[in-house]
């Protein structure tokens, strides 16, 4: 038979055993600053919880926006895999402010045609095509060489181009029109709106030969599209091993690019860091339509006349002696148009093509962009103003009669002016003759200077006296300024890059005449003599295409072509940083719960000091060291106690950063956590453990040293580990593109950033389980080998929890004391009485004076006698099978509740089914609608059958 005895306030003070204060006073001490590092720890974390990356003082503003600048340049820079976000010689900085409330995320107005207009794999172009209609496929722009794969039917507007069709073009995919109709249904060319001008003229051709007739019955019994490598590999038979579509300037290309930031968790969220959708930049600013008039337009004009777009028909334009230039397009008869016309084609048959930068230029800038970073960390004078300046290049002076028509092949249609004009530009609409400029940058004349080494300042001089007397002593005081405050370390230009810049054949033209001649004058963009002096603006306009700022196409003809640096973009495009995609749901709930755990565990603490008032500090105050342990599992519960524990293991996990703007430059900045956050955090971490050990308590019997020294050992090593730096953020640059519309619209997910360690927080989760469970088998294991018995704590209290039994050492005889009791759940009141928070009663404290727990002996076996089933017995059976429905219907109609609450719980303004393309896309043409038609509406019922949408289907993405 065993006693059990709880402790009885009425009893006299002296029948326990005094104990010294100091003990006590211990005891409180390690309380209070337990507490107060629980309400240090709320300050610590706050920055933390205040969005789902838990990434301190993360802001919609400021570090997503700057983010978004970090990766669009880098992208613009062709830049792939993985980059430090910050680090001492790393690149990522940006010139910008991020400090007020309207800064934009800015990007390069060429990026989109970056990826549109350079060479794409078949599989994507195929799955573009098949993604939309023939209508709209044909809107690409592109001026066909052949109508079929088999390069059967010409469809050139000119011989001399079919020719360059046959020697240059025969593997691009994008110049045959069966590459788009054979992905598009099989009766699409009979029931698009061009189906008239289809048919008469090209099936009115085709009908009069064998091949034409196949070719028409191929198109029409292709009822099943093949497989997406199935007709990739269709294609590569035939010889068409690549895909580019030419550049067009009818319409804005439209992109949607996006990059995910991962926590430690490895939760995921996108953000968008651009998005911009295609739109038509009307026919008065469609300069390319000199190139290429779309085959929309030439089945238009020619079946107006009853000609065929096929080149080799007997009515083609060409045979029937129609000029495709002089009679269809009847340009302006101007100097300049004659000088395209002579140097370059006829127009309407001019090719536009994306020229790509070399990957050893990109190279060579990015190495040179990282020494930029690091020169403007250690001097923030090194960081100059923008000038403008106007070199011409030395052989181009002429007589001051010369005039000049333009550099823009697309524009030479304007009258003759005294001075030099800008280069072909895509947002360049022809409407104004400006003179032409050069913009400096420190990086740009920097640049230049570093491929130009060794330079002496005679050469600065001799460069700047290219430009007028207006902007040379500008050029020159600029140029020497950078010369005299900047050295790189970067290594100097090898001759390979020397030589693949001057293999692009880039140049700098004019249209220009003098007394009755007109010429046109050239000037390479990188001389092969490195003495030009034109080398050192030629570069600094190369620089500004590897930024992004410029583009470079070649413009091919019937008679030459030349490749051309696009005019700098009059502005980037750029978009408020979308605050909606900053999540913040789960953090507030975790933040609120750990509040709520600080503020309880300060509640407890505030009632054991006033117990110990009371008592007048007549306890033992070693049981305050397991203050945590048993107070939390007792007033907390071991699931908020474990997301309290959860929390510091994703602090320690994310990576220490700070967004930091100083001497005009934005960076991220490592910010190591000091030793005192270490310790701050590396202890809350051993909640885990506590709770862990909570839980298996009951199997492990009783507490040992192991207890509280694998919690010490759990702090130490987590402590360690967010000391020594083995954390960085990572981020990777992989663009992952879907066509939306061929040359028109792409959509990315452009890569990662991992501000938090999944490995880091799996390898903490680690730690803080296998360590107790180490200790603890080797505890056994001596107490097995030794045969010791274990120590007892108080297991002989009636109402005590589990972990005051396995904690709280009392000696035997004694009673657990009133200030423990608090710990454990049980206060203390007057009159006798003891109030269970637990079991949330009230009981007299004298009746658990003397509680006998007994084991009940064991009586003999009796032998079993069958009895009728009685009435009350009856009508308990029924009464237990009724009892049992309602537990059952209880359960299902939860579960019911779950499943009929989902689809309205997925949104913060429980609305069944309210989504993005749906609800909202609705409601805010309904509301656009109702503004345009009336200023003011009554309250009213939407969901009447008058304010339907007849228009729009909102059942897509």
């Amino acid at each position: 038979m065993t006693r059990v005895t709880v402790g009885n306030a009425t009893e006299p003070a002296a029948t326990a055993p005094r104990r010294p204060r100091w003990v006590a006073f211990g005891g409180l001490a390690y309380l209070v600053v337990s507490l107060v590092s629980s309400a240090l720890y709320l300050v610590r974390i706050h920055p933390s919880l205040t969005n789902d990356y838990w990434w301190p003082d993360f802001n919609s503003t400021g570090v997503q926006t700057f983010l978004g600048d970090v990766y669009n340049l880098h992208l613009s820079q062709s830049q792939r895999g993985t980059f430090p976000l910050f680090d001492s010689d790393s690149s990522v900085y940006s010139t910008k402010s991020y400090a007020n409330n309207d800064t934009r995320i800015e990007w390069s107005a060429s990026y989109g045609r970056q990826l549109l207009l350079d060479e794409i794999p078949l599989a994507m172009a195929v799955n573009g095509l098949r993604k939309l209609n023939l209508e709209v496929n044909l809107m690409m722009v592109a001026p066909y060489c052949w109508l079929d794969i088999n390069r059967t039917f010409a469809m050139a507007h000119t011989f001399k181009r079919q020719r360059r069709c046959e020697a240059t073009k025969q593997s691009n995919a994008g110049l045959y029109m069966e590459t788009v109709t054979r992905n598009c249904a099989a009766n699409s060319m009979y029931t698009t709106t061009q189906r008239q001008e289809i048919n008469g003229t090209i099936f009115s051709t085709l009908r009069l030969t064998k091949e034409g007739q196949w070719w028409i019955q191929a198109m029409e019994n292709h009822q099943e599209l093949l497989p997406v490598d199935d007709e990739v590999a269709y294609w590569t038979s035939r010889g068409l091993t690549r895909w580019k579509t030419p550049m067009q300037n009818l319409n804005q290309d439209g992109i949607d690019d996006s990059i995910a930031i991962r926590n430690a968790l490895g939760y995921e969220q996108t953000m968008h860091i651009k998005k911009l959708s295609t739109f038509g930049r009307s026919v008065g600013r469609w300069t390319t339509l000199a190139a290429y008039d779309g085959i929309w337009n030439d089945l238009y004009i020619c079946h107006s006349i009853g000609a065929s777009v096929l080149l080799d028909a007997n009515n083609s334009l060409p045979n029937l002696g129609i000029d495709w230039d002089y009679d269809v397009y009847y340009p302006p008869n101007t100097v300049g148009a004659n000088l395209v016309r002579q140097t370059i084609g006829p127009f309407l048959s001019i090719d536009v093509e994306w020229v790509g930068v070399p990957p050893i230029l990109q190279a060579f800038h990015r190495a040179f962009q990282k020494q930029v970073a690091v020169v403007y960390n250690e001097d923030n004078k090194a960081r100059l103003r923008v000038t403008y300046v106007d070199p011409i290049p030395a052989s181009w002076r002429g007589s001051p009669y010369t005039l000049y028509y333009g550099g823009n092949p697309m524009c030479p249609f304007g009258e003759g002016q005294p001075y030099i004009q800008p280069s072909f530009g895509f947002y360049d609409d022809c409407t104004s003759q400006v003179r032409h400029s050069l913009r400096l940058t420190p990086e740009a004349a920097l640049f230049a200077m570093h491929i130009m080494t060794p330079l002496g300042a005679d050469k600065v001089l001799t460069s700047c006296q290219l430009c007028t007397n207006d902007t040379s002593d500008a050029c020159a005081s600029y140029l020497l300024d950078i010369q005299h405050n900047i050295h790189l370390d970067t290594e100097v230009a090898s001759l390979e890059l020397l030589q693949a810049a001057r293999a692009l054949d880039i140049a700098f033209i004019q249209l220009a005449s003098d007394n009755g001649s007109s010429f046109v004058l050239s000037q390479p963009m990188v001389p092969s003599d490195t003495s030009d002096p034109w080398t050192m603006f030629g570069w600094v306009m190369m620089y500004d295409w590897l930024q992004g700022d410029r583009e470079a196409y070649n413009f091919e003809g019937d008679h030459g072509n030349v490749t051309l640096l696009t005019q700098p973009h009059p502005v980037k495009f750029s978009m408020v940083a979308n605050p909606t995609e900053l999540r913040s749901h789960a953090c507030k709930y975790i933040w609120y719960i750990s509040v709520y755990v600080t503020f309880l565990l300060t509640g407890v603490g505030a009632l054991i000091v006033l117990y110990a008032l009371v008592y007048r500090f007549q306890f033992d105050g070693t049981h305050l060291l397991q203050f945590n342990r048993v107070a939390g599992a007792v007033w907390i519960g071991r699931p908020m106690l474990f997301l309290r524990g959860m929390t510091a293991l994703v602090v320690l996990s994310t990576v220490p950063v700070t967004f930091v703007q100083s001497g005009g430059l934005s960076t991220l900045q490592w910010a190591p956590r000091s030793i005192v956050e270490s310790c701050l955090l590396a202890g809350e971490g051993t909640w885990l453990t506590y709770v862990l050990q909570d839980i298996f308590s009951p199997m492990t019997h009783h507490a040992g040293w192991f207890v509280p020294t694998s919690s010490c050992v759990v702090w130490g090593v987590l402590l360690v580990l967010d000391q020594s730096r083995g954390l960085d953020v990572t981020s990777v640059i992989h663009p992952t593109c879907v066509l939306g519309q061929l040359g028109a619209q792409i959509t990315c997910d452009s890569g990662v950033v991992e501000i938090g360690s999944s490995a880091r927080f799996k390898l903490l989760w680690a730690i803080c389980a296998v360590v107790p469970v180490t200790l603890w088998l080797v505890a056994w294991l001596l107490r097995t080998w030794k045969h010791t018995t274990p120590i007892v704590f108080c297991g002989n209290q009636v109402l005590a929890p589990a972990a005051a039994t396995s904690y709280l050492h009392v000696d035997d005889g004694e009673k657990l004391e009133p200030v423990a009791s608090v710990m454990c759940g049980l206060l203390h009141l007057p009159h006798d009485i003891a109030f269970d928070i637990k079991l949330w009663r009230k009981f007299r404290r004298t009746k658990f004076t003397s509680i006998m727990v007994e084991n009940p002996p064991l009586l003999p076996s009796v032998p079993y006698k069958a009895v009728p089933v009685s009435n009350a017995t009856s009508r308990l059976f029924g009464f237990a099978c009724l009892g049992l429905v309602y537990m059952v219907g209880t359960v299902v109609a939860s579960y019911t509740y779950l499943v009929v609450t989902q689809s309205t719980m997925t949104n913060d303004v429980w609305w069944a089914s309210f989504n993005a393309t749906g609800h909202q896309t609705f409601l805010t043409n309904w509301f656009s609608n109702q503004l345009l038609l009336s200023p003011a509406l009554d309250a009213t019922h939407i969901d009447q059958l008058q304010y339907g949408d007849v228009v729009n289907t909102y059942d897509s993405n």
